[in-house]
């Protein structure tokens, strides 16, 4: 099997093209042009905060909440200001501690969050 005259006149080519550069200088110019390409798509698809959630628990529901005397608040399902469905999931309690799973589920930006939180009281 032999190559063709173009095959042959293909691989001249990128011997010349080496030979100019040198290995490392190909290097060089394709990590310049991997991080242009990643610099243009940075700009282009920036990342917007999705949702912000503030709690503020006074000291007796944050008591109420990481205690095992008192019950999980349950199940529950809120929209944001966003206008974002919030799923809330009890996980657990242990004393001093309450865990909560939490989905944020958009349907304007078609995207869904996982959120696992602990809450922690320093006895």
């Amino acid at each position: 099997m032999g190559f063709h005259q173009g095959e042959r006149a293909g691989i001249g080519r990128n011997r010349g093209i080496v030979k100019k550069f040198g290995l490392k200088g190909i290097i060089t110019i394709a990590a310049i042009v991997l991080v242009a390409i990643d610099a243009i798509i940075a700009r282009w698809a920036t990342a917007d905060p999705i949702m912000q959630e503030t709690f503020g628990f006074s000291l007796s529901e944050l008591g109420a909440l990481t205690s095992t005397n008192f019950p999980s608040p349950g199940f529950g399902q809120f929209k944001s200001t966003d206008d974002i469905a919030v799923h809330t999931t009890p996980l657990g309690k242990i004393p001093n501690q309450y865990r909560e799973f939490r989905e944020h589920i958009s349907d304007k930006e078609e995207n869904h969050c996982e959120l696992y939180l602990r809450y922690n009281r320093v006895a």
